[in-house]
């Protein structure tokens, strides 16, 4: 079998398990996973099920859902044409469904809030009792952490770096040159590294395809990007990243388990193990507790 071949295999696999079939289908344009979580309340919701079209939205919603922090961000015209309604449909039952309490559109200072995004960010409402305050401090989210992280570095770098000048230790002005600020989602400008980064991700699109038949709540974004770039910086071979992959990936399939939804979690395979300071003082006492036994051979 070519690649091409088995290209349209693929193809032809994920459309089973995403599209109804032909003759039944509302629109081609395919889920972004073969699954989806719903808020469970909303089946036992007289609104919703006297609303078919609310749900049926909702659903869709779901299914762009990241991570595990319940963020999407699909546009209303994305959403019009999965469910061949018109955007203004769209928009009445969104409206709805803020106010029964399953969605919530998230405004831009808010840290859920998609940056770069040009479409709403919603926070689909899983369980109403947490906060988005709770949210953003619990979550394990890249997208979240990455935001965090973010912050931080604005927070422990100098004033000094945000101005256009710095000084030198002679006190004389220097122009700041831009790979002065590191930006933590930002990506190496060395197209052999970019390639190589574009071969790693692609190793894992295609074994997801293959072998889980499913993406998951996985998502090709400068996110995953920069992390595989790490990854490549830690030495880690394109042999043994697709070994390591399938074997991660085989093993959900048996447990029907889902895939990992970022390459950070392949990342821990190869990063330096940091010792904890109560393992390491009781490696230190090993070594310096005294040895008596030859003090009483005769």
């Amino acid at each position: 079998m070519n690649m091409i071949d088995k290209v349209d295999q693929i193809k032809k696999a994920r459309e089973e398990v995403t599209l109804a079939p032909k003759k039944h289908r509302v629109s081609d344009i395919q889920s972004p996973s073969a699954f989806i979580a719903i808020p469970s309340r909303a089946l036992n919701d007289k609104r919703l099920l006297n609303n078919p079209s609310a749900l049926q939205v909702l659903c869709v919603l779901c299914s762009y859902v990241q991570g595990t922090s319940g963020i999407a961000f699909p546009s209303q015209i994305l959403l019009a044409k999965r469910l061949d309604r018109t955007q203004q449909a769209i928009s009445r039952q969104i409206v709805k469904l803020i106010d029964w309490g399953y969605i919530k559109k998230i405004i831009n200072e808010n840290a859920l809030r998609q940056k770069g995004k040009k479409t709403a960010t919603y926070r689909l409402i899983y369980d109403p009792k947490i906060s988005d305050r709770q949210l953003i401090n619990e979550t394990n989210d890249p997208i979240i952490e990455s935001k965090k992280a973010q912050e931080t570095l604005k927070k422990i770098q100098p004033e000094v770096v945000n101005k256009k000048k710095l000084y030198n230790t002679r006190g004389c002005a220097e122009t700041q040159h831009n790979d002065v600020v590191q930006n933590y989602s930002s990506l190496t400008n060395n197209n052999y590294i970019k390639e190589k980064i574009k071969e790693y991700l692609n190793v894992y699109t295609h074994a997801l395809d293959l072998i889980t038949q499913t993406r998951g709540q996985w998502r090709w974004d400068q996110r995953e990007e920069a992390i595989v770039e790490e990854i490549i910086n830690l030495g880690v071979t394109l042999h043994e990243f697709r070994k390591a992959v399938q074997k991660k990936l085989h093993q959900c399939r048996k447990d029907y388990s889902r895939p990992p939804y970022t390459i950070a979690y392949f990342k821990a395979y190869w990063q330096p193990k940091t010792t904890k300071p109560e393992d390491l003082a009781k490696e230190l006492g090993k070594k310096m507790k005294p040895k008596y036994t030859h003090m009483y051979k005769s």
